[in-house]
């Protein structure tokens, strides 16, 4: 990536301290063919950080922001000239807290756990 980005204004920053670095971004781009989950994308949209990412796996079900078909750089290149900072935040902020907050997720685990298992005098036949 280094090499291909050699002589654009692309840094490499390795890890970073996601508080301080969402201060000093306007945008998250996730544009990957393929994604199972996107916890960045959780990340940012609770941060008040606007997201664009493409339209397949996990972003399709969790974004709240700019969703662009894989595979389509003038749809990349389009998303990000129009996001503005500060769009979409106060929806995908609410979306990340209601839908992903551990304390709204564990519970819904641990009911998922108590309703497999067999009721009180049932049997459990294999």
């Amino acid at each position: 990536m280094k090499k291909k980005a050699a002589g654009l204004p692309v840094e490499f920053l390795g890890f970073v301290s996601l508080p301080e670095f969402f201060g000093k971004i306007d945008m998250v781009i996730v544009p990957s063919w393929e994604e199972p989950f996107g916890i960045v994308l959780l990340e940012a949209m609770a941060s008040g950080i606007p997201v664009i990412a493409t339209n397949r796996g996990g972003p399709a079900e969790i974004v709240r922001g700019v969703l662009i078909p894989p595979h389509d750089p003038a749809a990349l290149a389009e998303a990000i000239r129009s996001v503005r900072p500060g769009e979409f935040i106060g929806e995908a902020r609410e979306h990340v807290e209601k839908n992903f907050d551990m304390r709204s997720v564990v519970p819904r685990i641990e009911d998922f756990y108590r309703d497999l298992q067999p009721q009180k005098g049932s049997r459990c036949t294999r």
